[in-house]
C-alpha cells in the first residue's frame, strides 16, 4: 500500500460557495477513520494559511459539536507531497455508476 494518504482535491469557485461551506459540507459527510490508519486518515489539505486556520477551527468546532476528538490532521500543501492518482482513478463515482 505504501505510505500515502488517499484524497479527493476540491477546485471551487468562492464567489460562489465559501471556504466555510465546504469545511462544513465536509463534516456533515465525513467519518474520520482512525488516526494510526495512514491510507484512510482523516486530513484536510490546504492551500492558503487562511484556509489551513479555518480548517484547524473547524476541527476544533466539530470536536466540541460531536463530544468528541476529531482526529483530523490539518496540513498545508506546501508541506506535503501531492500526487494525482492514476486514471483509472479519475472521476471514479461518474465512471463507477450504475456498475453494481
Amino acid at each position: 500500500m505504501g505510505d500515502h494518504t488517499e484524497c479527493v482535491r476540491v477546485e471551487f469557485d468562492p464567489a460562489l460557495v465559501t471556504y466555510t461551506d465546504l469545511l462544513a459540507l465536509f463534516w456533515k459527510s465525513h467519518v474520520p477513520s482512525h488516526p494510526s490508519c495512514t491510507q484512510y486518515r482523516s486530513i484536510i489539505i490546504t492551500t492558503t494559511p487562511e484556509q489551513k486556520a479555518a480548517a484547524a477551527s473547524s476541527v476544533e468546532a466539530w470536536s466540541a459539536k460531536r463530544s468528541q476528538t476529531m482526529h483530523t490532521a490539518v496540513v498545508a500543501l506546501e508541506d506535503t507531497s501531492y500526487t494525482r492518482a492514476e486514471e483509472y482513478h479519475q472521476k471514479w463515482v461518474l465512471k463507477s455508476r450504475g456498475k453494481g
